[in-house]
């Protein structure tokens, strides 16, 4: 089974739509998608997801494992691929990566590992990440992709991207917006992408056809057919 050039696309993380590394680059690999012609939704087990799944979230007591099975199945239901950011890599909630492996099984998804549980000494007795033929394995540097090979999963890499040619500040302005948001008693968490990075487009089109790439190559047509060959 090859993964799909365009349907719904699912991202489930432990939490989402933050200011940590995982939620800031689910939102890029999101707007990428999206530009791709992907409808694009999000689950979670915290922070600002279209779907809360409490039972995902990273410090989630679970008692009836039964009933997150079911609000899994439920919430990843409309799906034609899965994107799964690091709930799969990092065991911090065993269950619920147990649970999105097993609802996955036979479907086609991305599982994109940005930790992985050998890397932090306190969780270096544990495995790695499942597989599935059905999946296909993203990390984001050489040093994991060559730990994965070892345990003989296949993983692209694919650095994390920012934009090189961000537009010009505007000084005044952006003094003046510091001191209100000092004066405000909230602000948003969510961290838009740039609408400049066609190079990460680029590279997600790609993601079956050009292994261990970062998001500096020239930026080329985005189609995802390329996935599948």
């Amino acid at each position: 089974m090859g993964l799909p050039d365009s349907g719904t696309l699912t991202i489930v993380s432990y939490r989402l739509g933050g200011q940590d590394g995982v939620s800031v680059e689910a939102a890029k690999w999101a707007w990428a998608f999206r530009r791709l012609g992907f409808d694009v939704t999000t689950v979670a087990g915290g922070g600002d997801a279209d779907r809360l799944v409490p039972g995902l979230a990273i410090d989630a007591v679970v008692a009836d494992a039964a009933t997150l099975r079911s609000d899994v199945a439920d919430a990843l239901s409309v799906a034609d691929l899965v994107l799964v950011e690091n709930l799969c890599s990092l065991p911090l909630n065993p269950l619920a990566g147990e649970v999105v492996a097993a609802t996955l099984r036979g479907r086609p998804a991305i599982l994109r590992h940005h930790d992985l549980a050998w890397q932090r000494p306190h969780l270096a007795h544990l495995g790695p990440p499942p597989n599935d033929p059905n999946w296909r394995h993203v990390c984001i540097n050489a040093r994991s992709k060559r730990e994965l090979a070892a345990r003989r999963i296949d993983a692209d890499v694919f650095y994390n991207c920012f934009d090189p040619d961000p537009p010009l500040g505007d000084r005044t302005s952006g003094r003046r917006l510091s001191a209100l948001v000092k004066r405000s008693s909230s602000s948003s968490n969510r961290r838009e992408p740039s609408p400049g990075r066609t190079s990460l487009v680029a590279c997600v089109s790609r993601l079956a056809s050009v292994p261990s790439t970062g998001c500096s190559d020239r930026p080329r047509t985005a189609t995802t057919k390329s996935w599948n060959g």
